[in-house]
């Protein structure tokens, strides 16, 4: 759910709410080759071939996660060439706990169709269940990311395309 309101000529403020929910529930594995120890011990493991189609394991966690998000950005405009928007998202994930993370653009457009950008953020992405599933496919102690990024661009219109140049870290 989101929201969008100018103030005024010069504000415009966007918000919003995010809520989602991830469920995954066990599953069989079936195959005609074992390879348990393979895996444990490569390259030395045995790959065991059983002729058949049995049953080889369990796969994934029965789990839930839940995800509660929360963001607003303010866009000021100080004329017709500069603009400044400022936001910052709140995320709440019942598995890793809470972060925020915040992003700054500044945009100069100029009278010869071309804008100048100069941005900055900073991102947080928790790893799903399946990825941190303890059984199976899974890795437990696989940890969240977290981003900073720094970015300068410049964009050019012309009669038919655009040409963008970014310089980023």
């Amino acid at each position: 759910m989101d929201g969008r309101y100018r103030w005024n000529q010069h504000h415009e403020w966007i918000a919003g709410l995010l809520w989602q929910q991830q469920t995954v529930d066990k599953y069989r594995s079936h195959s005609n080759y074992n390879d348990t120890a393979f895996i444990a011990n490569p390259p030395t493991g045995v790959l065991q071939y059983l002729g058949n189609l049995e049953e080889i394991a369990l796969v994934g966690d029965e789990g839930q996660s839940n995800l509660i998000g929360l963001y607003g950005q303010d866009k000021y405009r100080f004329n017709d060439h500069l603009t400044l928007t400022l936001g910052a998202r709140y995320d709440y994930y019942s598995t890793f706990g809470g972060t925020t993370n915040p992003r700054a653009a500044l945009i100069y457009a100029t009278d010869f169709k071309a804008k100048f950008k100069l941005m900055y953020g900073e991102a947080f992405r928790a790893p799903s269940i399946g990825q941190s599933s303890a059984t199976g496919v899974g890795n437990p102690n696989l940890k969240p990311e977290r981003v900073k990024t720094a970015e300068l661009a410049w964009l050019q219109e012309y009669a038919k395309g655009q040409s963008t140049l970014t310089y980023f870290q």
